[in-house]
């Protein structure tokens, strides 16, 4: 296969996941069967009603913004966030590195009784001490870590709330998957939606989420279930799902 012929492929792979209805669930099951779609890719799907359709989702936490990857929002379906938090789950090691005003965000969030805006943060710790900019850097902050997660917004801000807090079972359901499980529904839909990729494409897509020797070793694992055809990508090893 060459890179041209991928690009056909993907995009008549595209044409079939397009969103059957510019609805609440058309959003919802699209989001599902695309996996990780960009905003510029939501955008282009729901046109105008983005924001209409996307901020409510955000807020019952069906779908997750996921500030994660470098320089771009994805969108992940709620059905995911178990894989997504025993992939990123952070450790104390990370904790630790956190600025000092992020970890008073995060305590203050946790705190709140409901999912809180950068301006009641910073009445919260003091409005002398910080500024609603401040705030809302630590807030992404903490997104990044997959620690905090934006949940819609109130009054045109965005509101926040712990992860673990929101999705109270995941401290058990954590205990029954492994990070290479996750790895591997990652690579699989990956190669669902994309058609065909070589391990270096695979691994530099999934980098936010798994090492690419993670990577590895799920393609390995799918290739010996005989779930893989291996391929070809302008003459360098692909694979593509049976």
């Amino acid at each position: 296969m060459t890179s041209d012929q991928l690009q056909q492929a993907r995009a008549e792979r595209w044409a079939e996941l397009r969103p059957a209805a510019r609805t609440a669930s058309g959003l919802r099951d699209w989001v599902q069967a695309v996996g990780f779609p960009s905003a510029g890719e939501l955008a282009e799907a729901f046109g105008d009603a983005t924001p209409e359709l996307l901020e409510p989702e955000l807020e019952a936490a069906t779908v997750l913004e996921l500030w994660i990857w470098p320089d771009e929002l994805r969108y992940a379906s709620a059905d995911l966030v178990t894989y997504l938090w025993v992939s990123l789950r952070p450790d104390l090691a990370r904790q630790r590195s956190l600025t000092p005003l992020a970890e008073q965000v995060f305590e203050a969030t946790w705190s709140s009784a409901f999912p809180p805006t950068a301006s009641e943060l910073r009445d919260r710790l003091g409005a002398g001490r910080t500024s609603n900019l401040g705030i809302e850097r630590a807030c992404q902050e903490l997104a990044r870590r997959f620690v905090l997660l934006r949940c819609g917004r109130r009054q045109g801000e965005p509101t926040w709330q712990p992860v673990l807090q929101r999705f109270k079972a995941l401290r058990e359901a954590q205990l029954h998957i492994q990070k290479e499980e996750a790895t591997t529904a990652f690579v699989s839909h990956y190669l669902d939606v994309r058609v065909c990729d070589s391990e270096e494409g695979c691994a530099a897509f999934l980098s936010p989420l798994a090492p690419r020797s993670r990577v590895r070793q799920a393609l390995a694992g799918l290739e010996a279930d005989r779930r893989l055809l291996p391929d070809s990508l302008d003459g360098r090893p692909a694979f593509r799902l049976r």
